[in-house]
């Protein structure tokens, strides 16, 4: 692939991102630049990869191009040679190759050197009535003839490479009793040669991870489909000559069979013998195989295939992260993996969502950590995890690790004791610092440890507790605790079971930490609790004052008015407010007056950079709005997907994205676009002075995604 990048780079310059886009080699076809073998699998995968390469060449030159190519040609270890398809004695078939420094036989499967004969061993050589015969001195001096068959064709043309390579060689290089079988005509002088190759072994892989691909493949060759998602990361890491040390293979809908390919593939990587020249490693060889990061999430593989996964595990003693969450673990499961989990000495993060395991599992992959230091995050949310180990087993073991830094346990069986009891444990921790309980089963009383632990702990930086069972009492309880606490900077409270009601003394009450001048909060997350109008008001005029929050999320929180407007306050805080960064007011079931007035008011603001206002209605008549903020926003990022957009709206809503200064990311999916009016609009757009990125749902071909978005400057994602 690299030769091939490199012949393209000298016939068509330098890429052209407008121009070289997956298609631009169908004409020519793929199979002129590399072996029809590969380029008839996944014709766009190869061209992609041809292309990344074909990227980095950027600036090189013809000559150089050529230069480049020879020197990695040279690289490989059969440069130079020409190879026959050849049967021996017995009818066996083999690989002859005949090259500068001497014959070679291989076995035609392996493509593993079975014969090396320098032309200081070769005595003489001739033409059969069946094929060759090759006479030569064995390394202890014994005369040895060996015969192989093929047509006439063949013999004629390794009989003259024999000659023509013989009469070339420096004299050091051969026999001076060596009697070849002809003398070659018009042959040039050696001197006009370099200087002689020397291949003293032979080996097929210059790297462990080229085996590691080499035998995947192999393994794949009988019934098993190759993971594309596997093979892009390992060619894009021998592409690039880097090592491999993230190994991602989550959500690709790996099966069982799968994995066990690829453990495998990595055992027997791992297993190989490098090649070694005069008894050491060859200076060539890359030890490039060193996987520090595994993700295997959300493939719903069975309990079967734990054995093969604690297997490859036990191969990556430099994983520091690791996630194997939708694997159906069980508790037996879990504990199998413990034992491998233990040898892990630099282990930083494990990540076991929904694997199904109990008190017993989770205790068990955990005390495989105890002691280390380098330990710091564990994930075990969506199990069956109760108070059992609430009680005991964690508490204990965050006081005796101190390297222990963040826990999510959501989505399991804690009930309200279990609860206080591991927040009282966290309260009292110089280190901990993010704590993730949402969706367990606590209840409304929780809410007086919860502000204890915020109120006094001198280490806790994020708490959440999403899908709650907190009342307003419980709710103020907790926001009256984050004005003093001392080290937090984000509270997710988002998702209540219960419907909170604000009057004016609750909203003023809970909205006070906002104007608190020690308050340390930089991110709020309230979002999908039924709040209502009067919180929104009071919410915006404390956040006109607040000096410190930078991402503030109140989506459908019932924040706007029955006409779909803001209430007033909003203009001063989008206004006035110098230190939000981002803001979510997704379905709030705002309408035009309400994009109006938040438009118009941040047309002023120039510190907010991202914008999330999915599920709300834009109407058509707030194009003009629209287009007047693009023209003096300062956003990068704006969200308006399921807004109720159709093709009337999108010449406005392009046109504007195209030609705001800063503004380079806009999502619009989930509108009702039609791709006919969505490509013949971007054809008549002006060209973009910047990269910009642009996500749609719309279905067109391939070529025109490329072509067309290319132009602009614009990437698209569909």
């Amino acid at each position: 692939v690299k030769l091939a990048a490199l012949r393209i780079q000298w016939q068509f310059g330098d890429f052209q991102e407008r121009k070289h886009y997956v298609g631009f080699l169908n004409k020519v076809g793929l199979n002129e630049y590399l072996p029809s073998t590969v380029s008839c699998h996944n014709y766009a995968y190869w061209q992609e990869r041809l292309f990344r390469i074909y990227k980095r060449l950027h600036g090189m030159t013809k000559r150089e191009a050529m230069l480049k190519y020879v020197h990695e040609a040279r690289r490989i270890p059969y440069y130079g040679m020409t190879f026959f398809d050849v049967l021996d004695e017995q009818a066996n078939p083999f690989l002859i190759a005949v090259a500068e420094d001497g014959l070679f036989v291989f076995s035609s499967d392996t493509l593993s050197m079975q014969l090396r004969l320098p032309f200081s061993q070769l005595t003489t050589w001739k033409k059969t009535l069946e094929g060759i015969e090759i006479i030569y001195s064995s390394t202890d001096g014994t005369e040895c003839a060996t015969e192989f068959l093929m047509d006439t064709v063949k013999k004629i043309t390794i009989n003259d490479l024999l000659n023509e390579y013989y009469f070339l060689l420096p004299g050091t290089y051969k026999r001076s009793d060596t009697k070849p079988s002809g003398e070659p005509s018009l042959m040039a002088r050696p001197e006009d040669y370099g200087p002689v190759i020397e291949r003293s072994t032979l080996h097929r892989f210059q790297s462990r991870l080229e085996y590691l691909k080499g035998f995947y493949m192999q393994i794949c060759s009988g019934n098993v489909i190759p993971v594309k998602q596997f093979c892009s990361q390992v060619d894009e890491a021998i592409d690039e000559e880097k090592d491999f040390t993230v190994l991602d293979l989550s959500k690709c809908r790996i099966s069982e069979k799968s994995l066990i390919a690829i453990t495998k593939a990595f055992v027997g990587a791992f297993k190989y013998e490098p090649p070694r020249e005069g008894g050491k490693v060859a200076s060539f060889w890359r030890n490039d195989i060193c996987i520090k990061e595994f993700y295997l999430a959300q493939n719903n593989l069975p309990h079967s295939c734990v054995k093969y996964l604690g297997l490859l595990l036990s191969y990556f003693s430099n994983l520091c992260i690791l996630d194997i969450s939708g694997i159906c673990l069980e508790n037996i499961g879990a504990k199998e993996l413990a034992s491998t989990i233990a040898e892990m000495e630099y282990l930083q993060k494990m990540t076991m969502r929904d694997a199904n395991i109990g008190n017993k599992g989770f205790a068990a992959l955990v005390e495989a950590t105890k002691g280390k230091d380098t330990f710091q995050v564990v994930d075990a949310s969506d199990n069956r995890i109760g108070d059992t180990n609430m009680m005991s087993f964690l508490p204990a073991y965050i006081k005796d690790n101190i390297s222990l830094v963040e826990i999510r346990l959501a989505s399991n069986n804690i009930s309200t004791k279990g609860f206080e009891s591991l927040v009282k444990c966290i309260s009292t921790s110089t280190t901990f610092q993010s704590l993730d309980l949402s969706d367990n089963p606590v209840t409304n009383r929780s809410c007086k440890a919860v502000g204890k632990l915020l109120k006094s702990s001198v280490s806790l930086r994020s708490f959440t507790w999403r899908n709650n069972r907190m009342m307003g009492d419980g709710l103020l309880q907790i926001m009256k605790a984050v004005r003093s606490a001392k080290t937090l900077l984000s509270l997710d409270l988002s998702s209540s079971y219960d419907t909170i009601q604000f009057d004016k003394n609750m909203a003023t009450e809970y909205c006070k930490f906002l104007l608190e001048p020690q308050m340390r909060l930089r991110e709020l997350r309230v979002a999908s609790n039924v709040y209502g109008l009067r919180f929104s008001e009071h919410l915006a005029a404390a956040l006109a004052k607040n000096k410190t929050l930078k991402i503030l999320d109140i989506s459908d929180t019932l924040s706007c008015t029955k006409s779909g407007d803001l209430p007033p306050q909003w203009t001063d805080a989008l206004t006035n407010n110098t230190t939000l960064k981002t803001l979510h007011v997704c379905q709030n079931d705002m309408g035009g007056l309400g994009f109006r007035t938040m438009f118009r008011a941040l047309e002023k603001n120039r510190t907010l950079m991202e914008l999330y206002a999915s599920d709300n209605e834009l109407p058509l008549s707030s194009m003009n709005d629209l287009q007047r903020f693009f023209e003096k926003t300062s956003l990068e990022k704006l969200d308006l997907q399921k807004c109720e957009l159709g093709d009337k709206h999108l010449k406005s809503i392009l046109e504007g994205f195209i030609s705001a200064p800063l503004l380079n990311t806009l999502d619009i999916r989930g509108n009702k676009f039609s791709s006919d009016s969505f490509v013949r609009l971007f054809h008549g757009l002006k060209r973009s002075k910047s990269r910009k990125t642009l996500f749609i749902n719309v279905s067109i071909g391939e070529q025109a995604k490329y072509k067309v978005f290319t132009e602009c400057f614009v990437e698209i994602e569909h």
